[in-house]
């Protein structure tokens, strides 16, 4: 890869050739010049807006990591409460069974001692 030069427009235009008996016409080479010198200008421009939206895009790529990485926290925060209150349901709910199972075997049993009491 061959190193880059990384002309300035002033150089550009300011540079000097030679001239032999037999060379090039000075008009020609000066408008060849000066399309060299405006596509040199607009690769340059082109360049930093490239540079500039690759840094922005570098950012929102950075921010948008954080962002996830801050979500994937509190969803975590979030199932680990929300699985500790399931269970605390459940086993709620698992009590209030027992307890219902526990009130019918109390009333079948008064219910018997009541009819052998007779």
């Amino acid at each position: 890869m061959q190193k880059i030069k990384n002309f300035t427009i002033e150089e550009l235009q300011t540079h000097e050739f030679s001239i032999e008996l037999q060379g090039y016409k000075i008009e020609e080479v000066n408008v060849f010049i000066d399309d060299v010198q405006q596509d040199y200008i607009a690769f340059k421009s082109e360049i930093e807006h490239l540079t500039n939206e690759l840094t922005q895009t570098q950012n929102n790529l950075k921010n948008l990591k954080n962002e996830n990485v801050n979500l994937k926290e509190r969803s975590e925060v979030f199932l680990a409460s929300h699985n500790k209150q399931i269970k605390e349901n459940l086993s709620n709910a698992d009590i209030f069974t027992r307890l219902s199972s526990l009130e019918d075997s109390m009333k079948r049993l008064l219910s018997y001692f009541e009819d052998n009491s007779k």
